[in-house]
């Protein structure tokens, strides 16, 4: 037989631990797709290059902007000339120059942005397409980076994932197991009234 408080307990772990995975699912999951939804993206910053406005484990907010409204002094993410990954440095200078060493009349100059880490002693040693930049840095969310990297690894989204769905599985197979032991109550077959059949 259970007692009261084993079973108020066993309640109460059920929705402590259900709600700290619920709230760790939304922030995960649910912050970067809230900044989505405003035309804007979060990411992981991994490098301590922007010291100490940005440091290694931030995520920042950027928000993609037009080329001509690219400024010196915005800190902006790209993707480098030749590399798979993004960088968040900040623009030190913006340069117009010809695709080819010797334009003709039908060329067109291209814009590039030079850039460079606040911690960084030397610009990036690569112009960068000004295509190639992917928006501009509005907002920095200290530590959020270390969180999000770890709930989208492969361990984070078992500890963040596992725990619901273990205790829903849980919950279900006690409700079965109560449901199985009182389907076939222990008490005798009631002898219905009526009048003696008649003889034969």
């Amino acid at each position: 037989m259970n007692r009261p408080w084993v079973a108020a307990a066993r309640r109460w772990i059920f929705r402590a631990v259900f709600a700290v995975s619920l709230v760790g699912i939304l922030l995960a999951h649910g912050l970067p797709l809230w900044f989505q939804l405003h035309g804007e993206r979060l990411l992981i910053v991994t490098s301590g290059s922007m010291e100490p406005d940005i440091l290694a484990g931030d995520a920042v907010v950027i928000r993609q902007l037009q080329a001509s409204e690219l400024r010196v002094g915005q800190v902006v993410t790209f993707q480098a000339p030749g590399s798979k990954s993004y960088t968040t440095h900040r623009i030190v200078g913006i340069h117009k120059r010809y695709l080819v060493e010797d334009p003709g009349p039908e060329d067109r100059p291209s814009f590039f942005v030079q850039t460079q880490g606040d911690n960084n002693p030397k610009p990036d040693p690569d112009f960068t397409p000004i295509g190639s930049v992917r928006g501009i840095v509005t907002s920095v969310l200290p530590d959020w980076g270390y969180f999000l990297a770890w709930a989208h690894s492969a361990e984070g989204r078992l500890l963040l994932f596992g725990p619901p769905l273990l205790l829903i599985l849980a919950a279900e197979a006690l409700s079965w197991r109560r449901s199985a032991d009182g389907s076939q109550p222990a008490t005798a077959p009631r002898r219905s009234r009526g009048t003696a059949p008649a003889p034969a």
